[in-house]
């Protein structure tokens, strides 16, 4: 669930196992990320489905989404909703990018931007893949 922090998707995990849907989680390579995934795998057991950040890339490693932005873009997307910010706040960014993704609106992405997300993306799939049989 994006912006609820790492350690809120114990509901969410719940309900997927109980509707027998195929998930994965990805959560960020830095200190909380990585003990969460650890508390998920004690409690749910969930092996092949859980990763982070690093486990895509091993440069991302203890990073946070937000991170594969370039600053420039973080401060962009997080000014075009909070205007008065100019600063960055990971707050501000997550609900940034979620009204503007909920009002349809573009923000220029570098290429490598565009790429690193591309090859995210790519790496999820494949692991959806893996995760059919559980």
């Amino acid at each position: 669930m994006p912006g609820g922090g790492a350690g809120s998707l114990d509901q969410p995990i719940q309900l997927y196992f109980g509707w027998g849907r195929n998930f994965i989680i990805l959560l960020d390579s830095d200190g909380e990320g990585k003990t969460q995934k650890n508390r998920y795998l004690d409690k749910f057991g969930l092996g092949a489905r859980i990763f982070t950040l690093a486990d895509a890339d091993e440069s991302w490693g203890n990073n946070g989404m937000e991170s594969l932005f370039t600053k420039d873009e973080q401060i962009n997307m997080q000014t075009t909703i909070y205007p008065d910010s100019s600063n960055f706040n990971k707050t501000h960014f997550n609900r940034a990018i979620q009204e503007l993704y909920l009002t349809d609106r573009e923000v220029a992405l570098s290429e490598q931007t565009k790429t690193k997300f591309g090859n995210l993306i790519d790496k999820c799939i494949s692991w959806l893949d893996l995760s059919i049989d559980y």
